[in-house]
């Protein structure tokens, strides 16, 4: 009994042992725990493919070294930026192309003819067009800036030229004309008493440095100096109707006949007003060509060469003296001479004497004459 228990323990210590066994197999070939699949990633590689310009466009590659905008045949074709080339696609044949800058507003123009859908490279300076619009700025500038200072040079010309250095002649009555014993007298100078109002005579006969510039101002053909000087030298080569526009643009006329000789004389009553012969004066070829105004002494009033160096232009017609009693006479209403007073460096002294009376034609433009001006 005791055997059998035995034994019966025996068996039941195996089926547990069995039991155990079996668990911890069951354990041991449990389905283990799936590691987790990493995450698939999805890589697309894209290949750059050079643009293609339709069979019936080609490809122009433009390059600009400022910032601008494209267009071709008048289309906006979008920015460049400077030294980074554009591909453009352009049709067959001619096309306009303009470059147009940002920055200033510079224009390059070309026309690029494309055959074939070859690329074309063009590279565009607008740089070259900024340098030449800014140095024609500048030199618009500098031209107006010249133009200014011309202006004001010629405003200053003008002023200078139509200044005259007066001398004030009174009022006054005189004997004009020559007594019937002078000696070289002519017959038209026959003696007739004049009173004039005062009025203001040039203390030199007008300069060629005054004429030159009113005929800039004018536009008129500068007269020949003969090859003796210009400057101070007494204009010559000028007619009547040369004298008396001058006189008009300067504000002022040319002297009567009465008021001429009244001047000359300074009071006086001999042939010249030094006395019964000249002296000091530029007359009979002593220097073979005009002198500059103002070489010899004044007479007694204050004005220079009253007596030769050139003739002087009046504004009277030549003609006879009225006899009678004459105030402010401005000779005859008409003719067809001008009347010249004075002599000149060619002529002999008794062509220079205060009553002595030349005249000419009012175009007449010679080397001896020339004239001075008055004023109120």
């Amino acid at each position: 009994m005791h055997t059998m228990k035995n034994a019966l323990l025996f068996i039941l210590l195996f089926l547990f042992s069995i039991t155990e066994i079996t668990a911890q197999v069951k354990v041991t070939l449990r389905k283990p725990t799936p590691t987790p699949k990493p995450a698939t990633r999805t890589i697309v590689v894209t290949k750059q493919v050079p643009a293609v310009a339709p069979k019936s466009q080609g490809v122009v590659l433009i390059e600009s070294n400022m910032d601008a905008t494209v267009f071709v045949n008048g289309n906006n074709m979008g920015k460049v930026v400077a030294n980074m080339p554009k591909t453009i696609g352009v049709a067959f044949g001619d096309n306009v192309v303009d470059i147009i800058s940002t920055e200033g507003n510079y224009k390059v123009r070309e026309t690029i003819a494309v055959l074939d859908n070859k690329q074309i490279f063009k590279q565009f300076d607008l740089q070259s067009k900024k340098t030449a619009a800014e140095q024609a700025k500048r030199d618009e500038e500098a031209r107006i800036e010249r133009e200014r200072l011309a202006a004001e040079q010629t405003k200053r010309d003008i002023e200078q030229a139509k200044h005259v250095d007066w001398i004030e002649i009174p009022a006054g009555s005189f004997t004009m004309g020559s007594p019937s014993s002078e000696t070289d007298r002519d017959n038209d100078e026959t003696q007739h008493q004049v009173s004039l109002t005062s009025f203001k005579m040039s203390k030199y006969e007008v300069t060629f440095a005054q004429y030159d510039v009113f005929c800039e101002a004018t536009g008129r053909t500068k007269p020949s100096d003969e090859g003796w000087g210009r400057g101070n030298r007494p204009v010559i080569n000028v007619s009547w109707d040369d004298a008396t526009a001058f006189a008009q643009w300067a504000g002022c006329r040319l002297p009567t006949e009465a008021e001429w000789e009244y001047a000359c004389r300074a009071g006086t009553t001999t042939p010249f007003n030094t006395g019964y012969s000249l002296s000091s004066a530029n007359f009979n070829k002593i220097n073979n060509k005009t002198m500059p105004v103002g070489s010899y002494p004044p007479n007694a009033w204050g004005l220079h060469d009253m007596h030769g160096n050139v003739w002087e232009w009046c504004s009277d017609w030549y003609g006879d003296y009225n006899t009678s009693q004459q105030t402010n006479p401005q000779g005859p209403s008409y003719g067809s001479l001008r009347v010249d007073r004075g002599g000149s460096w060619y002529n002999f002294a008794q062509y220079c004497r205060s009553a002595n009376r030349y005249s000419d034609e009012p175009g007449d433009r010679n080397n001896y004459l020339g004239f001075r001006l008055v004023a109120p």
